[in-house]
């Protein structure tokens, strides 16, 4: 199998002779590439164009509800209902790799409660996962949360698969404007199918900074098996009211993005470039309701 970094991981797909129709050649071009071995199904990449913008950095903001994969912890801090939608029309530009992710998360008792729906792929190739996850304030300054993922693989000529992953993540409140947390993805090491081989667990770790409230300095780590570790930084700040600026950079891309708030809307681009593979544009929308009865 060959290894390609992305978002300044590294993850592999499918192996050497694999046929290929024609139409799924640009697929190849991009999940086919480098050295080592990994299960490839399913890598985790950034959720919402604040996350791409950041390069994965976004782990530990509060109550963001696209952060549900990275940390399930995330979810203690949502303040009112929220819907959200995020699309990239092509990864590095190629539209056989569409992503679609539908998000929601409310407040709930002492903590929060969430969704992701992600559609990857084409009809070649579909990845398809939906996330649910709790999150709740453990103490004064410790929020912890649990997360579980469906996965479901389905390839043209071949069928299809599916399995359940489970996550945990924590996040503690250092002093003020100063967050860390972490999290374990796919701690069951789930497979599919008939494969032996499991979809790794994934450890992350993520620090935000924010001297005012309108600048923020994050940085995310992440390590998954058989794999090197991938740091990215990133900073957010706000110039005017409703408008945020974004920049960040990891070990092999770097990303822009922006997003401006209005009448409850959010609206955020995010514009990631990697060295090797060319540029990948994000597009989400998020709405938050009025507040919801179950919180306090």
């Amino acid at each position: 199998m060959r290894r390609i970094c992305l978002y300044g991981r590294e993850s592999a797909k499918f192996p050497h002779g694999t046929l290929v129709p024609r139409s799924g050649i640009a697929i190849m071009l991009i999940l086919v590439l480098s050295h080592g071995s990994s299960q490839g199904a399913f890598e985790r990449l950034p959720a919402g164009a604040r996350s791409a913008a950041l390069c994965d950095a976004l782990q530990v903001s509060p109550g963001e509800l696209y952060a549900l994969e990275a940390n399930p912890s995330v979810l203690s801090g949502v303040k009112a209902p929220s819907v959200g939608c995020s699309y990239v029309p092509g990864l590095f530009g190629l539209a056989e790799l569409r992503r679609l992710e539908l998000a929601a998360a409310a407040p709930l008792g002492r903590g929060g409660a969430g969704g992701l729906i992600r559609s990857f792929g084409n009809d070649l190739y579909r990845e398809i996962s939906i996330t649910l996850g709790y999150a709740f304030d453990a103490a004064e300054r410790w929020s912890a949360g649990l997360g579980i993922t469906a996965y479901n693989l389905t390839i043209a000529g071949y069928g299809r698969a599916w399995t359940l992953g489970i996550h945990a993540g924590a996040r503690f409140r250092i002093a003020e404007g100063l967050l860390f947390g972490a999290s374990i993805r796919n701690m069951n090491r789930p497979t599919l199918g008939r494969s032996r081989e499991p979809i790794g667990a994934e450890l992350l770790a993520g620090m935000q900074y924010a001297p005012v409230p309108s600048f923020r300095l994050m940085i995310g780590l992440s390590r998954e098996e058989r794999s090197v570790e991938a740091v990215s930084a990133g900073v957010e700040m706000e110039p005017a009211e409703s408008v945020t600026l974004r920049a960040a950079a990891a070990a092999s891309s770097y990303g822009l993005g922006a997003g401006v708030q209005a009448a409850g809307f959010r609206l955020d681009y995010g514009l990631v470039t990697h060295l090797e593979l060319g540029m990948t544009h994000h597009f989400s929308i998020t709405f938050e309701l009025p507040l919801s009865p179950f919180s306090q």
